[in-house]
């Protein structure tokens, strides 16, 4: 009846309105919740990458060779938390780290996406064994991301990290890729810089050398004719040091 219901609405006003307002509150509260789980992993990949890349500086600084990428994979995986890491060129795999036996990277180093990576020099994911190149039991990994490392805008590896769980590699894992490819990438062309830096040094030195030994060495031997006659010690000492300094700046100009 309306007037039984005009009467109820009263009774019901203050338990609703405080309902209404604690799901209200509620629901604020979990959006807020997970927008700072949001920014907190984010805030801690960030922190991974750039200690990734703290360690891994001195690392690429000669080059990516086959030692420099076995302790690049070491430290990815420790670090990231990874089921796998492998590094690899053109011509194969470089280096990889896996709770597996390492057969099962050699054989995902010809999979699809890592070849089509190192081919286009793109960023390749995969979410299944298929995808990624497991065709053997042992295998066990269903995720990856690969990534390009390139030098002066060639792509000259890639870096490629594996989880077991189908579809686990996330957004996070793929932003942390992509960070640590451009940072690779970058330190294998400051390391490259710095080699010629080095090269170029030891050859202006080579070149100072070659104008200066010959007045050196006259010099020399005028100073020790002068004391063949006068003091045959001291000219014996003097050939010695003399030969000790051509020794050095031969053994120098050949390294």
């Amino acid at each position: 009846p309306f007037e039984a219901a005009l009467n109820l609405v009263p009774k019901l006003a203050v338990p609703s309105l405080l309902v209404n307002g604690l799901g209200t509150a509620v629901f604020i509260h979990l959006i807020s919740t997970v927008y700072r789980e949001k920014e907190l992993a984010k805030a801690e990949q960030a922190q991974k990458t750039l200690t990734i890349a703290l360690q891994t500086l001195p690392v690429l600084r000669n080059g990516l060779t086959s030692e420099a990428a076995r302790q690049t994979a070491g430290i990815v995986r420790n670090l990231a938390g990874l089921d796998a890491v492998l590094i690899a060129d053109g011509r194969g795999l470089l280096a990889g780290e896996t709770a597996h036996d390492a057969i099962v990277l050699e054989k995902i180093v010809t999979s699809v996406i890592v070849q089509q990576a190192l081919a286009t020099g793109t960023v390749m994911q995969a979410g299944s064994a298929g995808e990624v190149g497991c065709t053997i039991a042992e295998c066990g990994l269903r995720s990856a991301v690969v990534v390009p490392l390139k030098k002066q805008e060639q792509t000259i590896g890639v870096l490629g990290l594996f989880r077991t769980e189908g579809l686990g590699i996330g957004l996070l894992d793929l932003e942390l890729a992509t960070g640590l490819s451009q940072l690779f990438s970058n330190q294998l062309e400051l390391g490259e810089i710095e080699n010629h830096r080095r090269l170029a040094a030891a050859a202006e030195i080579k070149a100072l050398q070659a104008q200066i030994n010959p007045h050196f060495l006259f010099n020399a031997i005028s100073t020790i004719k002068s004391y063949i006659r006068t003091d045959p010690g001291v000219a014996s000492q003097l050939l010695v040091h003399l030969a000790e300094f051509f020794r050095k700046t031969t053994s120098t100009a050949v390294r």
